[in-house]
């Protein structure tokens, strides 16, 4: 799945990033070498 990109990201309510990120993190194993970009 490839990363959205920064200028749509920009778009995106701090909320409803948060909520996708966590979202997102739900479906993935825990992780320890995540990169920064997934903070």
């Amino acid at each position: 799945m490839p990363t959205p990109s920064p200028k749509l990201m920009a778009l995106i309510e701090p909320e409803a990033r948060i909520a996708c990120i966590m979202r997102l993190a739900a479906q993935l194993p825990p992780n320890d070498n995540l990169p920064a970009e997934a903070l």
